[in-house]
This record gives C-alpha cells, sequence and structure tokens, in this order.
C-alpha cells in the first residue's frame, strides 16, 4: 500500500516566519553587544591616553545660545595670556591627538562624574556626539561656545545631558540635598591651561519659560557689578545653604543640565574658582 503524504503549507510557512523571527533576534543582539564593545572600546582608549591617577585623583585631571557680548573691562592685562603652543599642558597631547575639541576634565567627589569637556563654534554639536566623534544620544559635556578660556571668561558655561533624572551630569541634583553638598561642595575642572578646583556656591531649579529668567548663559560681563548682580541672583535663588564668602574678583563656573522636578526647568550650578 503506498503512503500518502499530506503537505501542510500553513506549518511550513509557520516555521518560516520563526526562522526570520529567530534570526531577527540573533542580528539585534549581535548589534547590541557591537555598540557595547564599541562603547568600551572607547572608554578604554580614554583611559589609556590618561592615566588612572588622573582620572580618580581630585587634584589632577582625569543649549541655548544668546548673543555675543565684549568681554568684561575689569579684567587685568595680566589675564590676557596670549594662546601658544606652550601654553598646552603635553599631558593633553594624547587626548588632542584623538579629538582636537577636547578642552578640559571634570571630575566630581560623591559621583562617577569624570567626563571630558569639548567646545567648538558652536553649542549642538556635542549634544549627539561622544568623546570619539561618534553619535550617541549621551552627546559629551561641552563649554558655552563664547568661553575663552584662554583669556579667562569671568563665567566658564558648561552644558551637558542628564539621564533619568540622576544619570551623566543629573547626578549634580544630589546637591539639592545639603548633607550631600556639605561633603563634597569642592570638585575639579581642569582645562588644557590650568587646574583647578571650584567649590559651589548655589544649586538652583531655574524655569526657563515665563517672566524674571535668570539668564546664566552669560560668559562676561560690561562691569564688575553686573556679575554680583548674576551670582547674588543665584545664590538667592539657592535651594541649598552656604556660608562661602565671594567677589567680583572670583572666577565662576555656571554647569547647566535638564531637570524633570519641575516643568521647563533646569538645574543650575554656580561655583567660585578657588585654585
Amino acid at each position: 500500500m503506498k503512503k500518502i503524504y499530506y503537505f501542510d503549507g500553513d506549518q511550513e510557512e509557520s516555521h518560516n516566519i520563526i526562522y526570520l523571527v529567530t534570526i531577527f533576534i540573533c542580528l539585534i543582539v549581535f548589534a547590541g553587544l557591537c555598540y557595547g564593545v564599541r562603547a568600551i572600546d572607547n572608554r578604554i582608549v580614554i583611559e589609556e591616553a590618561i592615566p588612572h591617577p588622573i582620572i580618580l585623583d581630585s587634584n589632577s585631571i582625569y543649549t541655548d545660545e544668546t548673543p555675543h557680548e565684549e568681554p568684561t573691562k575689569d579684567m587685568s592685562d595680566s589675564q590676557q595670556i596670549e594662546s601658544s603652543v606652550e601654553d598646552i599642558n603635553s599631558k593633553w597631547n594624547t587626548l588632542l591627538d584623538i579629538n582636537k575639541d577636547i578642552m578640559g576634565f571634570i571630575t566630581v567627589p560623591g559621583t562617577t562624574i569624570a567626563y571630558p569637556v569639548m567646545q567648538t563654534k558652536n553649542n549642538t554639536d556635542y549634544l549627539t556626539l561622544d568623546f570619539m566623534g561618534n553619535y550617541s544620544v549621551f552627546g559629551t559635556p561641552f563649554l558655552d561656545y563664547r568661553v575663552d578660556l584662554v583669556k579667562k571668561s569671568k563665567n566658564i558655561v558648561l552644558y551637558g545631558h542628564s539621564v533619568n533624572g540622576d544619570e551623566l551630569m543629573g547626578q549634580f541634583h544630589r546637591y539639592l540635598v545639603q548633607e550631600f553638598y556639605d561633603s563634597n561642595k569642592v570638585f575639579t575642572f581642569n582645562t588644557l591651561y590650568e587646574d583647578s578646583s571650584y567649590e559651589i556656591i548655589a544649586v538652583s531649579i531655574l524655569e526657563t519659560v515665563g517672566e524674571n529668567l535668570i539668564d546664566y548663559t552669560k560668559t562676561s560681563f560690561f562691569h564688575p557689578d553686573m556679575l554680583m548682580e548674576y551670582v547674588d541672583t543665584m545664590v538667592a535663588k539657592s535651594s541649598i545653604n552656604t556660608t562661602s564668602s565671594y567677589s567680583s574678583d572670583d572666577y565662576f563656573l555656571t554647569i547647566q543640565t535638564c531637570s524633570k522636578l519641575a516643568e521647563d526647568s533646569k538645574l543650575v550650578i554656580l561655583a567660585k574658582q578657588v585654585t
């Protein structure tokens, strides 16, 4: 007796779909692994370029645009240094070979913030670029394009993304807690031209729409009184208490990142240079 075999078209089609879905999932996993390896490799490149003591030691190194303003008039001639190759410390050479946009490195105690800081001719490039120049939704911290580290802007403005409220530069939200601030108020921001420590003097959640907005993006001021007006306003708006003194002779660093604590708001940190 002949055996009769029945062809089940639906069953074969089902097997084909399962096979294709399996391949698709494998490709996604493989792509994810490749991306992870690339991200890890980028970190390795940075860590190899900067010795570990430089990354871990706080004494070592590792967007809104507004109209351009004239440099402040209260800066002395001795502060108007000329830019030259000699001004750039040799410890930065390896990183500059990798990416000429690097301008500094920020390290904050009590957090995992230990990031290169970039600068270009705009305030958009490093919103979506990593240190290696690859696309990244996390971006890389960067200076306002108007900041002059050579002539030394009175207010260095630095931007960075906040992820999930308390990741990347969002870790600065921890300074809204007085106890954390009291234990970690000094951090380092070292640049191509000098190594510096900064003491935080104000931590604020500021609105970005509405009336009576604070322009924290100014990098220069026409008069020392205008600088003091800005600093006094930021200190008055601060969520933490500080007894730190300051004057128009000081240099300041303003850090801005996103905040989910209020609608249409930014977390803004103001610090003064202490070394």
